[in-house]
């Protein structure tokens, strides 16, 4: 189990793996606003997990999305070393294809 859960993709199936993956009674972050409005929640595992939820969406709803764009920034600049955060990388090519 880990000691922080970063969920940043925002959808129904992350958010409750992130409750999954987390150790009892340390930090999750929600860092994606959820994409359904309605999220089914594994409660259980949630309730007995005893994790402290923290939610950031402020800089998405940033005027110009300048935090967003200072990041971004950044990381391709190597300002700040993401590598050992990336999990999973995606051709961009298969988000156009399937329309997301």
């Amino acid at each position: 189990m880990a000691e922080l859960v970063v969920e940043a993709a925002g959808e129904p199936f992350s958010i409750n793996l992130a409750a999954h993956l987390v150790k009892q009674y340390v930090s999750l972050l929600y860092f994606r606003i959820p994409r359904a409005p309605i999220i089914p929640n594994d409660f259980p595992v949630c309730f007995s997990k005893y994790y402290r939820p923290i939610s950031i969406s402020g800089a998405s709803s940033e005027p110009e999305l300048a935090s967003t764009k200072q990041a971004l920034n950044m990381i391709t600049y190597g300002k700040i070393y993401v590598e050992p955060l990336i999990t999973h990388i995606f051709p961009f090519a298969d988000k156009i294809q399937h329309g997301k």
